[in-house]
């Protein structure tokens, strides 16, 4: 049986690790002043430039349940079943739609409710695609997956957070006061899927990076060691090679790099950095 894993664009992924994984995806459409795009058409830094020029952020807008049956009809021409991965159901109705678009698949199409979004989202994918790799059977792969969609960590840390503010993801985040006294707050996801202000860290970007991610991993202690991912947007090469190191040094085996899509930037702009992994333990998969 061939079974294909499948994602909206906000799951952050670069052309290499689609490909490696073997992950197909659907495009957000993103209104950009009165033009409509679709992920991929339009860039991260397009969506900045705007941003830039306008004062305005460019807006996501859900796909609808039509648009999803009509993309898993294409994908089943070459495939058995379908597993795709929504961002969460906390944040938009994605996954609402999705399930409707899948209802007439009978059963051929599972729709995960990830509670995460960007390479969160990613980390639950590549499990799952780990899982089918052995063997494991259609059914008991989704089983297992909705059940670590609860312990997926996804964080981000912000030097700016105009766009987060303005798109009304995390009405906890108070902008002003956050830019004027250069704080540079936290958010992360809970266990329902929404986000949340948390933590703030202070100075330059070398500092805020490490104590935010040394912080993350003594907060977040228990993580699955196999994938780590850093989703980073304007950050200096050297900080980010530095973090990498430091991943690496606690025990992960594998740290990806990633940056992040279009819709993604939407929400959280520029000089932005995420740690993504699920925290639940290691979970080694046996031959």
């Amino acid at each position: 049986m061939r079974i294909a894993i499948s994602a909206e664009s906000t799951i952050d992924l670069n052309q290499e690790l689609l490909k490696e994984y073997d992950i197909h995806f659907i495009p957000f459409p993103i209104m950009v002043g009165d033009q409509m795009k679709f992920d991929g058409e339009v860039t991260s830094k397009e969506i900045c430039e705007f941003m830039e020029l306008t004062g305005t952020v460019a807006r996501t807008a859900a796909l609808n349940p039509k648009e999803y049956e009509n993309y898993f009809e294409a994908l089943l021409k070459d495939y058995d079943r379908i597993i795709h991965f929504s961002i969460s159901s906390g944040i938009s109705s994605t996954y609402e739609h999705a399930e409707n678009g899948a209802k007439k698949f009978q059963g051929k199409v599972a729709i995960i409710d990830t509670r995460s979004l960007s390479t969160g989202e990613a980390t639950l994918a590549i499990y799952a695609k780990r899982l089918l790799d052995k063997g494991t059977p259609f059914e008991e792969v989704i089983n297992i997956v909705k059940e670590r969609s609860h312990k997926v960590c996804t964080t981000f840390c912000f030097e700016n957070v105009n766009y987060l503010h303005k798109s009304g993801r995390c009405s906890s985040v108070a902008a002003f006061g956050a830019n004027l006294l250069k704080i540079r707050p936290q958010i992360v996801m809970n266990e329902e899927g929404k986000l949340e202000s948390h933590k703030k860290f202070k100075g330059p970007v070398r500092k805020w990076v490490m104590d935010y991610a040394k912080s993350t991993l003594e907060e977040f202690n228990n993580p699955d060691h196999e994938v780590v991912f850093i989703t980073e947007s304007a950050i200096p090469k050297e900080v980010v090679q530095e973090l990498t190191d430091y991943l690496y040094g606690v025990g992960f085996k594998k740290v990806y790099h990633t940056n992040p899509m279009a819709t993604v930037t939407c929400y959280v702009g520029r000089n932005v950095l995420g740690i993504l992994y699920i925290n639940d333990g290691d979970h080694p998969i046996q031959a």
